[in-house]
């Protein structure tokens, strides 16, 4: 497992109602004393442990910054260890979306990325787009389009599920006409 990140809700979730979402999405008690749950579905999988009692997060100036986005203080902290498996980070985004909708979180991948702090809704994003955590993921394409010039995410066409059709044509559309025809900026 070599992704590990933290979903943090500014509210006390009941254990019996965290249960039933997880076990709603597939989930299963782990045969494992160090994970709660396990979500699997084919190759893809992923290990929940409910961190309970453990809220006080290490670093406070990383601490005030997931209050802020969280909009409160932690009450509930989950930690997910996704494996590296195909489909494994999309199905942790697919889970963070299910508990976003229940709960206002926040999620932490625990440095992975530059702005490593998503909201529900940036985590729907991600899902919309079909992108995970690890790279590339929501923080390199705002990093990417804050480097300057057009961005152009071309780059990204081979991790985006063919349920979403070129998203950046969208993109596209709504710049200006002279923008439109600068030659983008490459890796």
């Amino acid at each position: 497992m070599d992704i590990s990140i933290e979903v943090l809700s500014s509210v006390e979730i009941p254990r019996d109602e965290l249960i039933a979402v997880l076990t709603q999405a597939g989930a299963e008690a782990a045969n494992n004393p160090d994970y709660d749950y396990r979500l699997a579905r084919g190759k893809a999988a992923l290990w929940i442990a409910f961190l309970e009692g453990e809220n006080e997060l290490p670093d406070p100036e990383h601490a005030a910054l997931i209050e802020q986005k969280l909009g409160g203080a932690v009450r509930t902290r989950l930690l997910i260890d996704i494996r590296t498996t195909p489909g494994s980070s999309q199905l942790t985004i697919d889970l963070c979306c299910r508990l976003a909708e229940q709960w206002p979180l926040v999620v932490d991948d625990l440095g992975l990325a530059a702005d490593p702090i998503y909201t529900g809704e940036e985590l729907c994003e991600m899902r919309r787009l079909g992108l995970g955590f690890g790279r590339p993921n929501l923080a390199t394409l705002k990093e990417d389009s804050q480097a300057g010039g057009t961005y152009d995410p071309r780059w990204l066409e081979p991790f985006i599920p063919p349920a979403v059709e070129h998203p950046y044509e969208i993109e596209r559309e709504n710049q200006p006409q002279e923008q439109a025809h600068t030659s983008p900026t490459t890796r």
